[in-house]
């Protein structure tokens, strides 16, 4: 039984090995690893603060005793190293063809080549910011531009009290007003 926190490299580990998993995650994607392994069958899972020593005992057992866990993860490290060539030959293999191929500049990402505000899509974006401001700011400076017109023949109310707190109603004619004409 191998007991583990559940990171990516012991599950693959475990997995290669064929060995059932005890996990214990504590943060990141440890808790969806443990998941994924108990899930297929051949692990189980303690929570780091709520686990006892009689639930770590018992989970042991249960690991050691059962022979689904077992055959489950043997099963698993049987379809993880069934591959067409050995790891170690692929990787070798890519080695060398960068080698004879001086460096292998069209399996080279475009990304590498691009201008830093490309790479960033800062042109994009930039665009994105211009065409909003536009559509914003057009409509409003289109109804700037209108209101004085319309204002001109309106008259506005304003109410005021005197000393003796009586209301008394002042008209004012916006015609001969000039502070709400457009300035330019």
């Amino acid at each position: 039984v191998f007991i583990s926190h559940g990171g990516i490299f012991g599950t693959q580990e475990s997995i290669h090995w064929g060995g059932p998993m005890l996990c214990i995650p504590f943060f990141g994607d440890q808790f969806r690893n443990s998941m994924r392994s108990v899930q297929d069958g051949y692990a189980r899972w303690l929570h780091f603060g709520k686990m006892t020593s009689d639930d770590l005992v018992q989970n042991l057992r249960l690991l050691i005793n059962d022979p689904t866990y077992k055959q489950k993860a043997v099963e698993l490290s049987r379809r993880f190293r069934d591959n067409l060539i050995d790891p170690l030959e692929e990787a070798s293999f890519w080695m060398e063809y960068v080698v004879r191929h001086k460096g292998a500049p069209h399996l080279k990402s475009h990304g590498a080549f691009m201008p830093l505000y490309q790479y960033l899509l800062l042109d994009v974006f930039g665009c994105a910011l211009v065409l909003l401001f536009l559509a914003v700011w057009l409509p409003l400076r289109f109804i700037e531009l209108r209101t004085p017109l319309i204002g001109l023949f309106e008259k506005v109310i304003c109410f005021s009290k005197d000393k003796t707190q009586q209301a008394k109603a002042i008209q004012i004619d916006l015609k001969a007003s000039n502070k709400y004409r457009y300035a330019g």
